[in-house]
């Protein structure tokens, strides 16, 4: 896994007076962007991404290659070579630059 500076992983909370724990599952090859926040009860699945600057909250479980972004977290897409992400017209191809 790669853990940029300053990310937060909080396997505890004090939630209206009452202490909560769980753990937090990272698989193979995470990715957790600078100053991300991972709460307690996720499971992240291989090869996923949290963005920048994102928190995941409680029970959330990112599925391998997902893309996850935003406060709180949610699916903005998939990460780069998964076999999930969805086709791209020959246009889209294009102008993002991936065929001449």
């Amino acid at each position: 896994c790669t853990l940029n500076f300053m990310t937060t992983i909080q396997p505890h909370s004090l939630e209206e007076g009452t202490f909560k724990s769980d753990h937090i599952v990272l698989g193979d090859g995470v990715t957790l962007g600078v100053r991300a926040f991972v709460h307690y009860g996720t499971v992240v699945g291989d090869e996923a991404v949290i963005e920048a600057g994102s928190f995941l909250m409680k029970g959330e479980t990112p599925l391998a290659k997902s893309r996850w972004g935003g406060n709180p977290a949610r699916p903005v897409g998939h990460a780069r070579g998964s076999a999930l992400a969805p086709e791209r017209t020959q246009r889209q191809r294009k102008t993002i630059g991936l065929v001449a």
